[in-house]
């Protein structure tokens, strides 16, 4: 009774042990069984440095997983956005071609591209859609090809 009256009335870390000196984390299980000699206080304690290093190396992983995963989605973004621009010069560039006099084997041909030119810019904005869904910044937008539809309504 005396020990726990001193303990609390000063509550801090104590070493323990023969003096072997070294700190480690632990985990301590207490249980009052009663005996003969009335309750008694039976201790286990369990030295945790293993699962506290396992757990600092699993923190550690989901966190370089976590910034590689931002890198990639900022990289996608940076990317689609330099696709498209030129894209859209693109897009715009064959509408003008297709507003001029052309022969049947020129329109079918510009044609062609410019179905091409559309698809890449689906895929694209489907790119840019993916990385911001990744990062939580937005729904995806169910408009695609904007700038080609805007294209074809001249």
């Amino acid at each position: 009774m005396r020990y726990k009256k001193k303990y609390f009335a000063a509550p801090r870390s104590r070493p323990m042990g023969t003096g072997f000196g070294s700190e480690f984390p632990a985990e301590i299980t207490l249980s009052p069984p009663e005996t003969e000699e009335g309750i008694l206080v039976s201790s286990a304690i369990r030295d945790t440095t293993e699962r506290k290093q396992y757990e600092r190396t699993l923190r550690d992983a989901k966190e370089a997983a976590e910034e590689a995963s931002k890198a990639k989605s900022m990289f996608l973004a940076t990317m689609s956005h330099e696709f498209r621009r030129p894209m859209n010069g693109v897009l715009g560039m064959i509408q003008l071609v297709l507003d001029t006099e052309l022969t049947v084997e020129q329109r079918e041909s510009l044609n062609i591209v410019q179905s091409s030119a559309e698809s890449l810019v689906t895929i694209i904005n489907d790119i840019l859609d993916f990385t911001e869904i990744e990062g939580k910044t937005r729904r995806p937008s169910r408009c695609r090809s904007r700038s080609a539809k805007a294209w074809k309504t001249r």
